[in-house]
């Protein structure tokens, strides 16, 4: 019985440890607007207020912010991977939450007209300790075409 409950306790503090937010700050988008132009399967990075499109096309992404980034720092041992979450919005449409996975195979995914914009990651990833810049972050992203019908 009080094996059991040191366990609990243990995994308790361990959890509580690891769920801390790195950055919770939003970062407002520049005055100036950055538009760079992309080719469909390129991966891009965008800083917080940049927008990739797509040659010849007005769809695009505009990466807005980071509301959250509790993905497991480097150099610690925590139970869950975590996840990191920013706001964007596609096509100068309404903004929209995207949950950044640290597994590659749970790429997160939104549909536009003619394209999918696959999340593949925020950079740079969070290290014990030292705290991100919010003008350093860099969200990875591919425009892919969609298959026609």
């Amino acid at each position: 019985m009080r094996f059991t409950v040191l366990l609990a306790l243990v995994c308790l503090i361990l959890t509580l440890g690891c769920n801390k937010k790195i950055s919770t700050a939003e970062v407002p988008a520049p005055s100036d607007v950055s538009v760079k132009m992309v080719g469909f399967n390129e991966v891009i990075g965008l800083a917080p207020g940049e927008t990739a499109k797509v040659a010849d096309s007005a769809e695009g992404v505009k990466f807005l912010s980071v509301t959250s980034d509790n993905r497991c720092p480097k150099g610690v041992n925590c139970i869950t991977e975590g996840e990191a979450f920013v706001v964007v919005s596609l096509a100068g449409g309404e903004a929209q939450r995207v949950r950044i996975d640290v597994e590659p195979k749970r790429t997160s995914r939104l549909k536009m007209e003619g394209a999918t914009v696959e999340f593949l990651g925020l950079d740079p990833y969070p290290e014990a300790r030292i705290k991100i810049d919010p003008a350093q972050r860099r969200l990875r992203v591919r425009i892919t075409k969609a298959a026609k019908m």
